[in-house]
Parts: C-alpha cells; sequence; structure tokens
C-alpha cells in the first residue's frame, strides 16, 4: 500500500476544506427554498375622468403591477412604494392627456411630423382639423385615480419529481371523480 505524504496534501486541503461548507451553505440553502413558498401580489390602477360638458365619468384602466416576495406582510410594503409612484405617473398621463388641449395637439403634430410634410394644402388642412376636433373630444376633468386592494397569491415552487397542479388538472381530476360516481 502506497502512503502519500501529508506535505503533498496540503496545497489541496485549503481548497477541499472552504468548499464542503460552501456545498453544504448552498444545498441547505437550495432546500430551505423549496420548502418556503414565495407570494406574489397585485395591483390594479385605473383614473376616472369627465369630459367637458357631460356628466358621465369615464373609467379607464392605468396598468397592473405585481410583485413578489417571502411572505405576504413585505410584499405589500415593497408593492406599496411602488403603487404610489404609479398613481403618481395615471395622474400626470390624465392631466396631460384630458386637461392640455394645446399639449394634445402638440404631441399629435409632433408624431405625424413626416406625413405632414408628405400631405399638400386640402390634406393638410383636412388632417389639421381632424387634429384639433380629436383633441376636444378628449378634454375634460380628471376626477381621480383608484388603485385595488393588494391581492396576494401564493406560488408554488416545483421541486424535482413534483409537479405543481395546474387549474387544467385540478379541473380534470374533478371530471375523473364525477364519471367514477356515476359508474
Amino acid at each position: 500500500m502506497r502512503r502519500i505524504r501529508l506535505s503533498l496534501l496540503t496545497p489541496f486541503l485549503p481548497r477541499v476544506a472552504t468548499r464542503a461548507p460552501l456545498v453544504l451553505v448552498i444545498s441547505l440553502a437550495l432546500l430551505s427554498s423549496a420548502a418556503l413558498a414565495d407570494v406574489r401580489c397585485r395591483v390594479e390602477i385605473s383614473y376616472s375622468w369627465r369630459k367637458t360638458g357631460v356628466e358621465e365619468s369615464a373609467v379607464l384602466p392605468w396598468g397592473i403591477l405585481s410583485r413578489k416576495g417571502r411572505d405576504e406582510e413585505s410584499t405589500k410594503i415593497d408593492l406599496a412604494a411602488f403603487v404610489l409612484d404609479e398613481r403618481i405617473k395615471a395622474k400626470q398621463h390624465c392631466s396631460s392627456r384630458h386637461e392640455n388641449l394645446a399639449g394634445c395637439i402638440a404631441a399629435k403634430y409632433s408624431s405625424m411630423e413626416a406625413t405632414i410634410k408628405s400631405l399638400d394644402f386640402g390634406a393638410r388642412n383636412t388632417l389639421d382639423s381632424a387634429i384639433k376636433d380629436d383633441c376636444k373630444n378628449m378634454q375634460g376633468v380628471c376626477l381621480e385615480v383608484t388603485s385595488t386592494d393588494p391581492v396576494c397569491n401564493e406560488i408554488v415552487i416545483e421541486t424535482e419529481g413534483e409537479e405543481a397542479p395546474t387549474e387544467e388538472g385540478e379541473e380534470e381530476e374533478k371530471d375523473k371523480k364525477k364519471k367514477k360516481k356515476k359508474h
């Protein structure tokens, strides 16, 4: 039997000694993350405005925000900061779109600059009146920006060999159970 001198192994010992705890920490982290479930919370933001001369207000959707986190409480807190920023953006958008006639006309002319240059006088005049009419029809007063309460759902983490049940899979299982009861 051959003996290996310890002095030959000493350069490799520190690497082995430092890698073993690292592997242990990584495996524990993976196992613990598989055991914990993530949570996704979402909020819908919309704004309402009323057209000039009309009693009825219109509600327009602005967007849906969602955040993912380890627990529901911290995810809701994280989401609340983003909701506040998006509500401000929605209010600014509403004001620029529905309360700023000159800005609306300027934005439309800016977006159609290349098209306007290629049109003759009659077509330009028609486009000009269409842009003004469109912007006048969109003028009104912004009423409020609203957001729903956060709705949180647990995200199932799939581990090796296991599959998370889907809604379709659950429906199929229910259908199979119903068929078995009928027979």
